[in-house]
């Protein structure tokens, strides 16, 4: 096991914010939508993440 010490707060270094911005800013369009829209949205991107969305985790 390797440990690797973070400053407090670095959403740079933290790999699910990268994953959120992605899907906030790219994946899912900017529009006016309902809590049904949104749910069947990021349902739809987590049912096919790996193969329609993709993204890169990458080492820190």
């Amino acid at each position: 096991m390797t440990l690797y010490f973070l400053p407090p707060y670095s959403p740079e270094l933290n790999r699910i914010k990268k994953l959120w911005h992605l899907m906030k800013y790219t994946w899912v369009s900017a529009k006016c939508r309902d809590s049904e829209t949104l749910e069947a949205d990021v349902g739809d991107i987590l049912d096919n993440f790996g193969s329609k969305y993709k993204f890169n985790f990458g080492r820190i």
